[in-house]
């Protein structure tokens, strides 16, 4: 199957959503950015001047299509920081020339990553060690907010500084202040507890501010001078920096302005290189970014904002996420937001002024802590204790010597863990592996060394050489090691070619060992008789699967494939990247339409929000049914729920029969062409589903998915599926043949 990916902006069917989206974000943002600015130090408009140019320019000259841009709280700790060590004795004289000439800088260092492709290379840092480094930018966050959030202006942003004062604060902390604060935070905490289809009515970050407004009022924030301070400053403006060349040389001779530039241009690449492999896989469609061009952008344009005092922006995790969950389609949703974001900025500025600083300090802190939090130590333990041990050195280097020591020596502890378990230093960065051609486009790698995140980009210089669409088994047989961090390298190949026919599949890990429970975790090969038990993520369950696949007389492939792309399309996992699917078999069905046979493929799916995100990982089983010999109408048929219900008062609608009540009450029925699917749903069909209440259904592009809950289905459920499957198919073609005969 081929998908198309070239989504028009022209295509008004998709204006809509693109603006829906954009709006969502928009809401969701604004606070935020405000926050960034001042937490940072700068004028009040950079953070939105930040994202404003982010949406209107890096939408269009970059690569990604629905990633928003927005400032960072990694590089806003680093740019409070940066005041310090710049001598921040007066706002508006040297120190912000010398920050702003650092923005300068490291935009054009950015730029020259992406130029020279040295993404590649910080693209296979282990992921810990980058969650490590933003850890400790969202702990310097936290803190630095808490003066804010008890009702004191900080003399100073300095760790140590707030440190020490936090006694003083507390002992003579403003209740008042205190409770806006706090309640603030209680909002944000409460909604991200909250079922995502909940969020559009009300976007929390929204609710938060206008909450924090009227208690401001109800305490009488504006009639009181030592709580009027604590209001957003109205005169803070953006300057424009004033070229002057002497000036300029002598700035750029400093060798702090060239560190903190270089610190700023890593970090900001390294969390967008994170936060891009997660938007492309999230992305509805599984386009795939240009990394070197997505750079380039944001180097070009971090350049030109900081001439006229824009924050650095990044490729935001947070509100990409929340714009394809909002169903954005093209990159004119991040143009939109650029444009309501900066329109705002500058016409709704008096407004602002009535924010309470401590509501956006409570903002902050919440987006902070899912930096820090210890459900993210937690979740790197699960992936396994090399990845915690990654995690903490890059943290305590990061904290001793700052972003470049932590960098190292989160690296250097990576590579000691791999030499910990023998590995060559020649295979350190380059792969033992033979390609065999098996014909009809499928070929093995046998890679006979550690597969590891440091010598990913052999690998991957190897598998650029076969066809785009080809069928690779990757075995493992022989490999010592094979490392979490490559396998969530190595999973994103089917993503990167416009033909997504080709897939991975791992083979020959049987005789692994799982060092923890996640199903990526790092494996380890056992000595043949070892003693040890050999853990697998599934034991019963793959015999459960190949009892059913005997029973039906196909065959059952157990292995691990990374073909995620084939489900691109269903709306099961929208928001969630399809890490691979398992557990598989095939059986035919005959239509009485075609000569040649439907496709109904039983799988297991892994799919994951990511480390940072709650809820991170889920399995499903489902099947796919392919090579359907007429056009079905794209749909979802899902069991309806209360907020489904309260949904279709705000434009979510469902499509009801008439004629068969308890259907309606029953299932939320969705879809673009009503009428293609109302002539779908014959009464007989309809009938037939009212018997079987318990499945969900899907049909996008002319494939079916059908699943039970988000759940691993039991043999006997397996078998259910199939008979439901079979009767299904039964109906829908009998349907049609008789229709033809009637046409005829």
């Amino acid at each position: 199957m081929t998908t198309n990916h070239k989504t028009s902006i022209f295509q008004l069917k998709n204006l809509r959503a693109d603006i829906f989206a954009s709006c969502m974000v928009f809401l969701l943002a604004l606070p935020f950015c405000l926050g960034a600015a001042l937490a940072s130090g700068m004028p009040l408009l950079s953070g939105i001047i930040t994202a404003g140019l982010g949406g209107i320019f890096v939408s269009f000259l970059g690569s990604s299509q629905l990633t928003i841009k927005t400032p960072s709280l990694s590089i806003v700790a680093v740019i409070a920081l940066s005041f310090q060590y710049l001598g921040n004795n007066n706002f508006w004289l040297n120190p912000y020339k010398e920050l702003l000439t650092i923005l300068v800088l490291a935009g054009a260092i950015q730029f020259l990553f992406g130029l020279f492709r040295l993404g590649e290379i910080l693209y296979i840092l282990p992921e810990a060690i980058i969650y490590g480094l933003l850890a400790v930018c969202g702990g310097y966050i936290i803190l630095q907010q808490i003066p804010f959030l008890l009702g004191f202006t900080p003399k100073s942003f300095s760790f140590w500084y707030i440190l020490v004062n936090i006694p003083y604060y507390i002992w003579n902390m403003q209740v008042e202040i205190l409770i806006v604060g706090l309640v603030c935070v209680m909002i944000m905490f409460s909604f991200s507890s909250l079922r995502y289809d909940f969020v559009p009515i009300i976007p929390a970050e929204m609710v938060t501010v206008l909450v924090g407004v009227i208690l401001a009022f109800y305490f009488n924030f504006t009639t009181f001078e030592e709580y009027r301070k604590l209001f957003l400053p109205y005169s803070y403006q953006p300057i424009v920096y004033v070229w002057e060349g002497a000036n300029f040389l002598t700035q750029i001779q400093n060798p702090k302005i060239w560190y903190y530039a270089v610190v700023i241009a890593l970090l900001g690449s390294l969390e967008t290189i994170l936060n891009l492999k997660t938007i492309d896989s999230l992305d509805f469609y599984r386009r795939k970014s240009n990394l070197q061009r997505e750079l380039m952008a944001l180097g070009f344009v971090n350049s030109l904002g900081g001439i006229i005092g824009a924050l650095p922006m990044v490729s935001s995790l947070e509100y990409s996420s929340t714009n394809v969950n909002s169903r954005a389609k093209t990159r004119l949703s991040g143009f939109i937001f650029g444009i309501l974001i900066l329109g705002a900025g500058y016409f709704l500025i008096p407004i602002f002024t009535y924010i309470p600083i401590t509501v956006l300090s409570g903002i902050l802190i919440y987006h902070a802590y899912k930096l820090f939090s210890p459900s993210l130590f937690k979740n790197i333990y699960y992936i396994g204790p090399y990845q915690l041990l990654m995690f903490i050195v890059t943290i305590v280097c990061t904290l001793l010597g700052g972003i470049l020591l932590g960098i190292l020596g989160g690296y250097i502890s990576s590579l000691i863990v791999y030499m910990r378990f023998k590995t060559k230093l020649k295979h350190l960065f380059r792969v033992d592996s033979k390609t065999v051609d098996m014909g009809n486009n499928r070929y093995t790698i046998r890679i006979r060394s550690e597969a590891l995140a440091s010598n990913y980009l052999h690998l991957k210089t190897i598998i650029s050489k076969l066809p785009k669409d080809a069928t690779i088994y990757l075995d493992f047989a022989k490999s010592p090691m094979i490392d979490y961090n490559f396998l969530e390298l190595v999973y994103q190949h089917p993503y990167n070619y416009e033909n997504q026919a080709g897939s991975m599949e791992l083979q020959g890990m049987d005789d692994h060992k799982l060092l923890s429970k996640h199903p990526l975790s790092t494996r380890i090969l056992m000595p043949k008789g070892s003693q040890f038990d050999v853990k697998t993520t599934f034991g019963e369950r793959q015999l459960d699967v190949w009892g059913v696949a005997s029973i039906n007389n196909t065959k059952f492939r157990p292995n691990m494939t990374y073909d995620g792309s084939k489900l691109q399309g269903f709306k099961f996992a929208l928001g969630y990247e399809i890490k691979y699917r398992e557990n598989k078999f095939s059986k035919n069905f005959i239509s009485p339409l075609s000569s040649k046979p439907i496709k109904i493929e039983f799988f297991d799916v892994f799919f994951s929000k990511g480390i940072r995100m709650s809820e991170q990982n889920k399995f499903l089983s489902g099947y796919l049914i392919t090579d359907l010999p007429n056009e079905i109408p794209d749909f979802t048929l899902t069991q309806e729920s209360f907020m489904s219900r309260v949904l279709q008062t705000v434009g979510y609608e469902d499509i009801n029969f008439d004629n068969f009540p308890f259907f309606s009450e029953k299932y939320l029925l969705k879809g673009e062409n009503e009428k293609s699917i109302r002539d779908f749903f014959s009464d007989k069909l309809i009938q037939f589903l009212e018997k079987n209440m318990q499945f969900n259904i899907e049909c996008a592009e002319n494939r079916i998915l059908v699943y039970l809950d988000v759940q691993i289905m039991n043999r006997t459920e397996i078998e259910d599926t199939l008979i439901f499957i079979e009767q299904m198919l039964q109906i829908i073609y009998t349907q049609e043949e008789n229709l033809a005969e009637i046409e005829n």
